[in-house]
């Protein structure tokens, strides 16, 4: 079962060792630190400074909340590039004059925007730079190899995945996530699909496993009764510990900030 711990009680050793996901919570202070807020016009003049940046940045429009980085490939996805892409960040919400549409910013490096990078190290939980320490290398064995950044507006669904590294930490900043993960170990219940999908991505339960009660599809998709799935719900200041290779499916609500750190495989 899904292990929740305090900042205070929490033991990054342990955490990997258990190889569990975990939900810290009570780390809202921490971000507190940070010499700036992060709003969505902050994070916009950070990205002006750079660039390179700017020229790769892009946020995908959509009426369909379900979306995913491999919508890019696909018709139903209008993605906005550069400086267009970046005016989709003013004012309070992502949208402006377009509310039926979902906009969803990812990923942004920040390794690459020194601004944001700096707050981060400064705002974030230390823990979620402890892969960086030689003393901690099983299982993140690189040090941190990105600091991402994901923001987003109105109800956006990841579909069910799993990533190609050592597992990482979520931190979210501001709005609401529910995440369903599965250990890889469940891959052959999952109903995996390769068609118009990467071989790390079933589409089958994209929007439907944190939309309907879980309960209720085990009936219908037979196969999810050997499962062994793990829920958290994560508000501002939590932060969520998702091990290597874990499936997870993450479903966010409203106007959503969250930083990510992870590591890739040694190998």
């Amino acid at each position: 079962m899904l292990k929740i711990a305090t900042l205070e009680s929490f033991d990054i050793d342990a955490i990997y060792k258990a190889g569990i996901p975990t939900l810290i919570t009570d780390t809202t202070d921490t971000l507190t630190s940070a010499p700036h807020s992060w709003s969505k016009n902050y994070v916009k003049a950070a990205l002006e400074k750079n660039s390179s940046v700017v020229e790769n940045f892009r946020v995908i429009l959509t009426e369909n909340k379900f979306i995913r980085g491999t919508d890019l490939n696909r018709k139903r996805a209008n993605v906005k590039y550069g400086e267009e892409a970046l005016e989709w960040l003013l004012g309070g919400t992502l949208l402006g004059d377009h509310p039926e549409l979902t906009c969803y910013v990812g990923l942004v490096d920040l390794q690459d925007v020194e601004e944001l990078k700096r707050d981060a190290k400064v705002g974030l939980p230390s823990f979620m730079f402890k892969a960086e320490d030689e003393d901690h290398g099983i299982p993140y064995k690189d040090g941190v190899s990105e600091l991402g950044l994901w923001v987003g507006s109105g109800d956006i669904d990841s579909g069910l995945h799993y990533d190609h590294n050592a597992g990482g930490f979520m931190y979210l900043v501001q709005g609401s996530k529910q995440v369903m993960m599965f250990p890889q170990s469940d891959k052959r219940h999952l109903y995996m699909s390769q068609k118009y999908m990467h071989t790390m991505e079933s589409t089958l339960f994209l929007g439907e496993l944190l939309e309907r009660p879980f309960r209720n599809m085990v009936y219908q998709y037979i196969s999810l009764w050997l499962t062994k799935p793990h829920s958290a719900t994560m508000v501002p200041g939590d932060v969520l510990y998702i091990p290597h290779e874990w499936f997870h499916e993450i479903y966010s609500t409203g106007t959503t900030v969250g930083i990510s750190s992870w590591v890739n495989l040694s190998h």
